[in-house]
C-alpha cells in the first residue's frame, strides 16, 4: 500500500496510462479511415466536433473503443508481481520477482487510470459519431420528404396470437429506441363461444424515436422488423411500416381529456375556462363513475354523499352542430308542450313527477342537442344506499366518483392552426382548475383530425325510477361560442349538475 500511494508510483503510472494505455490505443484508430460519400459527409463530420477536424468520427470511436480493452492486463501484472525469476540466470539473486514493487504500482495506477477514463472518453466519442453521421428517413416511412422528417411513423403489426405476445411486442419497441404515442389493438376469436381463445390480432401503432435524430433509416427499420419477426413466430405475419397520417394541425380540432375525481362546479367552470380562451365547443363527452378509492385519492368529496341515493347514467354526449331551429316538446310521459327561451332557442324537457331535479345524477346539455347514451341508462352501475342496504357513507369511504370529459374545440375566430404553445396554456389552465378544488387528475390535450370525432348518439330508455331523478334538455337555434358555457352556469346556479 506504501508503494501504491507514493508520489513516484502516481506520476510514474499517469506516464504509462497517457502514453501506452491510452495513446497507442488512439493510435490505432487512424486505421479506420474510410473514404467519404460526399462533401456533405465530410462537412457534417467535421463540424461534430473539435476532434473531428483531423480526425474522422469513427478512426476517434474505434481507437478510445481500444482504451478499455485492459483487463487482461491486471492479470498479467498480477501474475509478473507474483512470479519468481529463475535463480541464477543472468546473475539473478535468488527471491527477485519477475515485477518489482515499485514497477507494480506504477502499473496498477496506468490500468486504473485507463479503466476510468475509457467510459467517459467512448461516451464523448460516441456523442461525435452520432452528431456526424447523418440520418436518411427510410423510404418505407416518408423517405426524403420535408413534411415527414422527424416526424412520427405508423407500425402495423398483424399475426397469430399467442399468450404473452403483446408484452414482447411492446419491450421490443422499447428497445428500439421509440415511444408509443398512439396504440390500437385489436383480436379475433377462435368462435363465438365466450372461452374461446383469440386467435389474430392487429396492432396499429404511432411512435416516435426517442434520439435526438427522431428518424429512422432503412437499416434500423430492418432490424426492428427482424426483432418482431423473432416474437411472432408466425410465417404469415406481417409488419408494416408507413408515414403518419397527414399532419392535422391545418385540417384539425383540439381534442382535450380531462380524466380525475369530480365536483359538482366542474363542468361550468371547465366550459367558461374554454370560452376565456376563445374556443368553440364542437363536441362533447361527459362522464362520470364510482371507482375504487386508494390511499392516492385525497379526502375531497364528502359533499357529494348526500347524492350517493341517485343512479349512475353515464356516456352523456354534448353535440354541437348545424340544424334548423325550432321549438319541440317529448316529454318522457307523451305529454306535449312548447315553451321557448329568448324567442331564438328551443327548450326540450323529459322528467317525472315528484322528485325534485335538483337530485338528479346526471344532466344532459348541449347548443343543439343533449341525449344520454342508451347502454349506460340499462346498465346502472350502482343504486342508492337503501336498495344495498348499506350504511350512508360507506361508498364515500371505499369510492370516489372519477370524470371523464372529453371536448372537441376549434378557434372561435376561424384560425385552422393551435400552436403547441397555446395547447400547453389549455392544459395548464384546466390543470390548475383541478387543483383549485383540490382534485386529482390528469388532462392531455392534442390535435386530431376531424374524422376522429366519432361520438355516437341514441335516443335514451329511461326506466321508471330513473325518470324521478334525470332531466333531458334539448336545445336548437342558431349557434354561438358562449351559450354552452353560460347554459352550463345557468344550471350550475340553480342548483342542477
Amino acid at each position: 500500500v506504501s508503494k501504491m500511494f507514493s508520489a513516484e508510483a502516481i506520476w510514474r503510472g499517469i506516464v504509462l496510462g497517457v502514453g501506452p494505455c491510452i495513446g497507442t490505443k488512439l493510435f490505432s484508430g487512424l486505421f479506420a479511415w474510410i473514404q467519404y460519400k460526399d462533401e456533405e459527409a465530410k462537412q457534417l463530420a467535421r463540424s461534430a466536433s473539435w476532434a473531428t477536424k483531423c480526425l474522422q468520427p469513427q478512426q476517434l470511436l474505434v481507437g478510445i473503443a481500444m482504451v478499455a480493452r485492459g483487463e487482461f492486463a491486471y492479470l498479467v501484472a498480477e501474475t509478473a508481481a507474483n512470479s519468481p525469476y529463475c535463480p541464477g540466470k543472468d546473475g539473478v539473486p535468488e527471491g527477485t520477482m519477475m515485477m518489482s514493487e515499485d514497477t507494480y504500482a506504477a502499473v496498477m495506477w496506468s490500468l486504473v487510470l485507463a479503466t476510468i477514463c475509457a467510459p467517459i472518453m467512448f461516451r464523448w466519442a460516441l456523442g461525435i459519431f452520432d452528431r456526424a453521421t447523418a440520418i436518411h428517413r427510410s423510404v418505407y416511412i416518408g423517405g426524403e420528404d420535408a413534411k415527414y422528417q422527424q416526424k412520427a411513423f405508423v407500425i402495423r403489426i398483424a399475426a397469430k396470437y399467442s399468450p404473452g405476445v403483446q408484452k414482447e411486442i411492446f419491450n421490443t419497441l422499447y428497445a428500439a429506441g421509440v415511444q408509443v404515442l398512439d396504440a390500437s389493438i385489436s383480436s379475433v376469436r377462435i368462435s363465438d363461444d365466450s372461452n374461446a381463445d383469440i386467435d389474430k390480432f392487429v396492432n396499429t401503432f404511432t411512435v416516435l424515436s426517442r434520439g435526438k435524430k427522431k428518424d429512422f433509416d432503412d437499416e434500423k427499420l430492418q432490424d426492428m422488423h427482424h426483432a418482431f419477426t423473432e416474437i411472432l413466430n408466425d410465417a404469415d405475419a406481417q409488419i408494416i411500416f408507413a408515414p403518419p397520417n397527414d399532419v392535422p394541425n391545418d385540417d384539425g380540432v383540439v381534442e382535450v381529456q380531462i380524466i380525475g375525481q369530480h365536483h359538482p362546479s366542474l363542468l361550468h367552470e371547465i366550459t367558461d375556462k374554454l370560452a376565456a380562451q376563445d374556443l368553440d365547443v364542437i363536441k362533447a363527452h361527459v362522464d362520470q363513475s364510482l371507482q375504487p378509492k386508494t390511499h392516492g385519492h385525497d379526502k375531497h368529496g364528502h359533499e357529494r354523499s348526500d347524492r350517493m341515493e341517485s343512479q349512475r347514467i353515464s356516456g352523456t354526449y354534448m353535440d354541437i352542430m348545424s340544424q334548423p331551429a325550432g321549438i319541440g316538446v317529448d316529454t318522457s310521459d307523451g305529454h306535449d308542450r312548447n315553451e321557448s327561451m329568448d324567442g331564438s332557442v328551443g327548450e326540450e324537457h323529459s322528467m317525472s313527477r315528484g322528485r325534485s331535479v335538483s337530485r338528479a345524477r346526471r344532466l344532459s346539455v348541449g347548443l343543439t342537442k343533449v341525449i344520454t347514451h342508451k347502454s349506460a341508462l340499462e346498465n346502472v352501475m350502482y343504486s342508492s344506499t337503501a336498495d344495498h342496504g348499506v350504511a350512508k357513507g360507506h361508498e364515500h369511504e371505499h369510492h370516489v366518483t372519477i370524470g371523464c370529459e372529453t371536448f372537441y374545440l376549434k378557434d372561435a375566430s376561424g384560425s385552422k392552426y393551435i400552436s403547441s404553445e397555446r395547447r400547453a396554456k389549455i392544459q395548464g389552465d384546466l390543470k390548475d382548475l383541478l387543483k383549485q378544488h383540490n382534485l386529482r387528475g390528469e388532462v392531455m390535450v392534442r390535435v386530431v383530425h376531424a374524422s376522429e370525432m366519432s361520438l355516437v348518439h341514441s335516443v335514451p330508455k329511461l326506466t321508471k325510477k330513473q325518470k324521478e331523478s334525470v332531466l333531458i334538455v334539448k336545445c336548437s337555434g342558431k349557434h354561438h361560442k358562449d351559450i354552452l358555457h353560460e347554459m352550463a352556469d345557468h344550471f350550475a346556479a340553480v342548483d342542477l349538475e
